[in-house]
């Protein structure tokens, strides 16, 4: 058992979510493949790093079972009691054994022996040691979904490198809050921070970090619909991917620029997919071994995703089908269970199916979305879905009892979360429902309906459900 980072209750050890307040426990349910840098944690030239690892072979999350590792480790064990017995530091042997172990996916071993390290470097006043535990602590807490801890960690390895003057490594750790903070949806934070990384690394002539650093920021930058600094980033960084061969920062840049021509809207569809077809065709070349399959499925996912959406919007559903699946799958390679993103393409393939008249179909993809939504804590996107299948059972299907379920469900979320715009407009739905059922009734759901208008200040639908309530009180008198 482990205490949830969010509410403190105690939760089982795997748990992938809380069942108390369903918050997510894993980092990487918001996109984490977005970072170019992943983990920018690679300091120390002397050992392999925590971040040399994952970036050379990009790991899952399940233990690995590695007889080369483990026989590796037991190698460490031996030379560190010889030094113990010599009265010989056993620091750097331990920051190497912690990577091992993250190598094999055992995250709460590597814990164990990265405190340790810190406990030897702390002893031994090795102030950049110290700074790189702590920057590999708060990796290694943010895959486990301890997002406070991993903050701390972070920010307590700035305050030394900063002490330090250790620039380079500072943007690494910015990279690694802009990251974080990304992650948690605080998007001014990820913002603040991959500025903050920027700047230094302009300043100080760190030009691959920049290039790195600005691709980081894109994502962030489409949440504030910056999409003229966008193509400015996109545009330069692709000429440097290109100069240096880099593989994955020339696709992860090409399905970037697609995802921009696609939020500009339909006159630029011909130029997202250009670009979009540009990234599938690298990312068919990556091979297939399966120390590859995570690297390529990071890679695909989004691109896969945006060939889907606009294929269906073109209504070539043979295509927007094909790609939309295989989208799913590279998310399913990527993580343990579902993940926020599979619920997202899951509802793309609900509106896909809504496009081709199959209703049910839409409505079971629609509700397997909903579902992850609400394992993850996204109880408002739960709720619009639910929302969303009320309406086709209403106005598509003309269920009315099964409409009656879902905006029930709805409107339940909303009062939690007392969104009162969408309170309201379920209201007023399920008000119109009851006309045909219970006068009574809809009288008494417009009137909530109108209530919480009355909150909002809204005066043009205050009017238009008092004459509703009016002209059925009338009715009914008659």
């Amino acid at each position: 058992m482990k205490p949830c980072p969010y509410c403190k209750n105690l939760i089982p050890s795997d748990s992938l979510y809380c069942p108390n307040c369903n918050k997510p426990l894993l980092s990487r349910i918001q996109g984490k493949s977005h970072s170019l840098m992943q983990k920018q944690d690679a300091f120390n030239d002397a050992q392999p790093s925590i971040g040399e690892y994952w970036e050379k072979d990009v790991m899952d999350f399940t233990i690995i079972e590695n007889p080369e590792i483990d026989n590796r480790i037991q190698e460490i064990d031996t030379l560190i009691e010889r030094k113990i017995e010599l009265g010989e530091s056993i620091s750097e042997l331990l920051l190497e054994k912690s990577a091992l172990y993250y190598k094999k996916r055992d995250l709460d071993a590597a814990v164990k022996v990265l405190n340790l390290a810190l406990d030897n470097y702390t002893q031994e006043n090795n102030l950049l040691k110290i700074a790189i535990v702590f920057n590999e602590l708060g990796i290694i807490h943010e895959e486990m979904g301890f997002f406070d801890q991993a903050i701390l960690f972070f920010n307590n390895s700035a305050d030394i490198l900063k002490k330090l003057n250790e620039i380079e490594k500072i943007i690494q750790v910015y990279n690694n809050l802009g990251n974080i903070y990304f992650i948690l949806e605080e998007i001014e934070k990820s913002h603040d921070y991959y500025s903050k990384a920027l700047e230094l690394a302009r300043k100080h002539g760190f030009h691959s970090l920049e290039i790195k650093t600005s691709s980081n920021l894109i994502d962030v930058l489409f949440e504030l619909k910056e999409h003229d600094k966008i193509k400015q980033i996109l545009e330069r960084n692709l000429y440097y991917f290109k100069s240096e061969r880099d593989l994955f920062g020339i696709i992860h840049t090409h399905t970037k620029m697609g995802k921009l021509y696609y939020e500009w809207g339909k006159h630029y569809y011909d130029l997202a997919l250009e670009e979009l077809n540009t990234a599938e065709k690298l990312i068919e070349k990556i091979n297939d071994a399966k120390s590859y399959r995570i690297i390529k499925a990071q890679l695909a996912w989004e691109c896969y995703f945006l060939l889907g959406k606009i294929h269906s919007e073109l209504n070539d559903f043979n295509a927007a089908e094909d790609f939309l699946f295989r989208s799913l799958e590279a998310v399913r390679i990527l993580e343990i269970g579902e993940d926020i993103k599979e619920s997202m393409i899951l509802e793309s393939l609900g509106n896909f199916y809504e496009k081709k008249k199959d209703f049910f179909k839409a409505i079971e993809y629609h509700e397997l979305a909903a579902e992850i939504s609400y394992k993850y804590g996204k109880d408002l996107q739960q709720a619009n879905i639910i929302f969303h299948i009320g309406t086709l059972f209403f106005e598509i299907l003309q269920d009315s009892s099964k409409a009656i379920e879902y905006y029930n469900k709805a409107l339940e979320i909303y009062e939690k979360k007392n969104h009162l715009k969408k309170c309201a407009e379920t209201l007023n739905i399920l008000g119109d429902i009851y006309l045909d059922i219970s006068a009574d009734l809809a009288i008494s759901y417009f009137e909530k309906a109108k209530s919480y208008y009355s909150e909002l200040l809204d005066e043009f639908n205050v009017r238009l459900l008092t004459e509703k309530i009016t002209s059925l009180m009338n009715l009914n008198d008659d």
